[in-house]
Formats: C-alpha cells, sequence, structure tokens
C-alpha cells in the first residue's frame, strides 16, 4: 500500500480531527524547541536531563576560538566538519589495521549495503580513544557544555548495490534531541566515495513539517499512526523528493583530499548515509554522543567496548 496526497482530513470526524490537530501541533512545537521527531510526549525528559548535566558541570570551558567557530556553525546548521593532523593520522593508522585483516565484515541484514565489523571495534581499535584527546573532546563539551557518553561506536563499510538502500537514502535518525552523531572517515572523501550528504537545519524541519502535514492529510481517514511503517516511507519519499529539486542547492556534502575527515551532525538531521560510485567502497565509524552527569569512564570503554548499534536510550540518565 501506498500513501498519496489524493485524502483530507476531512475524512475524520471532528473529535479525531481536533486531536489529530493538536497531536501535529504539539510535536511541531517539540521539534522547534528540542530538536527532535521522537515526539512530543517523550522530548523535553531528554533537555531536561542535558540541562541537569550542565549544572552539575560547573566548570569553565575553555577551547581554541576554532572550536568555538565549528560549534556556532554547528549550533546553526545542524552540521559542521573538523579535520587535524591527528585526526589524519589516526586515521590511517586504523586503516592500516584493517586493510592487513581478513573476514571482519558482516553483511547488515536487509541488503542495506552496508557491512559492520564484526568484533567488539572499540576493544580491538583501543587507539580510538586518541580521537577524544583533545579536539573532539573539546567540541563535544563545548556543545554540550557539560561531559559526554559514546551510545554507539560502529565501524562499518558502504558499497554501491545499484541503487541507495536503507540509510542510503534520506532520513533523520528521530532519536531525542540532545543526541550527537559523528562520522570519522578512514580515507580521502572525494566526489566519488560516497560521502553523506546533509540538510541544514532550518531547511530539514521545513520539508520535515511539509511532509507531516501531507503525511497527515494522506493516512487521516485510516487512523494511521505518523510514526508508522508506511508513515516513515512517506516521509521518506517526500524529503528525498525536495532534496533532490527544491531544496537541491541547500545539500551540503563535505569532502577532503586527506583521510581523517569528522562529521558532527545532529541525529535529528535529515541526511543520506554514504552512497559510493561503482567500484569504489566507503570506510567510517559512527558515533553517537549524549551529555552526561559525570565524567566518561575510557577505562570501561577500553574494556567492554561500546556494542550498540541501534536505538537510543529510553532513560536519559542511564550510565553507559
Amino acid at each position: 500500500m501506498e500513501l498519496n496526497d489524493s485524502f483530507s482530513l476531512s475524512h475524520l470526524g471532528k473529535p479525531a480531527w481536533w486531536r489529530a490537530g493538536i497531536n501535529d501541533f504539539l510535536d511541531f512545537r517539540s521539534v522547534d524547541k528540542h530538536r527532535t521527531t521522537i515526539g512530543w510526549r517523550n522530548a523535553s525528559q531528554y533537555s531536561a536531563y542535558w540541562e541537569q548535566c550542565q549544572r552539575a558541570y560547573g566548570q569553565d570551558i575553555e577551547v581554541s576560538n576554532h572550536i568555538r567557530d565549528k560549534v556556532d556553525d554547528f549550533k546553526v546548521n545542524g552540521f559542521t566538519s573538523l579535520q587535524t593532523e591527528q585526526t589524519q593520522n589516526l586515521a590511517n593508522k586504523i586503516w592500516g589495521k584493517i586493510q592487513g585483516a581478513s573476514d571482519i565484515w558482516v553483511e547488515k541484514s536487509g541488503g542495506s549495503g552496508n557491512k559492520n565489523f564484526s568484533g567488539n571495534f572499540w576493544v580491538e581499535f583501543p587507539e580510538i580513544e586518541e580521537l577524544f584527546s583533545n579536539v573532539m573532546t573539546d567540541f563535544l563539551t563545548c556543545y554540550f557544555g557539560c561531559d559526554f557518553k559514546v551510545w554507539q561506536a560502529v565501524l562499518y563499510q558502504s558499497t554501491n548495490l545499484g541503487q541507495r538502500q536503507g540509510s542510503q537514502g534520506w532520513h533523520s535518525d528521530s532519536g531525542p534531541g540532545s543526541c550527537v552523531n559523528m562520522l570519522f572517515y578512514l580515507h580521502e572523501m572525494g566526489p566519488e566515495s560516497g560521502g553523506i550528504e546533509l540538510l541544514p537545519w532550518e531547511k530539514s524541519v521545513e520539508v520535515w513539517k511539509d511532509a507531516r502535514r501531507g503525511l497527515r492529510n494522506a493516512i487521516g481517514h485510516l487512523g494511521a499512526r505518523p510514526e508508522g511503517q508506511l508513515g516513515r516511507e512517506y516521509i521518506s519519499r517526500t524529503v528525498k523528493s525536495k532534496a533532490e529539486s527544491s531544496l537541491k542547492k541547500y545539500v551540503v556534502q563535505p569532502r577532503s583530499p586527506k583521510p581523517g575527515l569528522v562529521v558532527p551532525f545532529l541525529n535529528n538531521l535529515q541526511h543520506a548515509g554514504g552512497y559510493p560510485a561503482p567500484g569504489f567502497t566507503r570506510t567510517a565509524i559512527v558515533f553517537q554522543f549524549y551529555p552526561a552527569d559525570r565524567p566518561i569512564d575510557w577505562e570501561r570503554y577500553a574494556k567492554e567496548g561500546v556494542v550498540r548499534d541501534t536505538g537510543y536510550p529510553h532513560d536519559p540518565a542511564l550510565v553507559f
């Protein structure tokens, strides 16, 4: 079954119409205030915990002007990019270990075109902690205004299957608004490498709201939920259509002729994942970060790793 815009909310009775309209209003306000499409019932608890972490931190945050500029850019656009000699050296080090290994990839289900590292990445690549010895810790601490914690750290490789599959298409991850995603590319990123494509936050919100309005008209008479599978597919098609037409001029694809490019972006930003040209692959590490009320426990990460690769913490205060 496919949804289209041929239906109207007039199919609903007045009480249902009002409930749908109020729910949409609250979700739209939640996106504007909390930067998340997770839903107005759950969004505020993550913002409240973030504020609690900032109060608990109680320290002056001293970072370079360069980092502050990057954080300011991130706050406005919902993404930025960083690269230093340190990130280049680390990328080369990890890339060298991968090149010398065999049978390290596992196909993700659903024919997504992505393969994940088969082992416990953080344990087997302990040098990843070097990424947080200065530049990324400075960036994340400055943005969050407090300590942070790592929910996800996945080494993966993207290939071309003839057409975009799964996360290679336009979408947002739809987690809490306090979540920051980050890509760390292990090789140079040219036009054929299939780097992530990003739609600035203002345009991401604009196209999501347009899609949600169209979705409500399309499914209102069915009583379907906007967060259901049909709803997600409808919104994805709408975002794809506009990102490839009227909003195409706003799409940004960070590139670099050297390895070690770091691309932080908001979890709810509309983006299209890696889609390399035929014969090319894209290898990267994707992270997800959240604010924390205590310093990060690097020793525990080194021992146990970070094994989550999906979802989000349903309790924002969860220690991980």
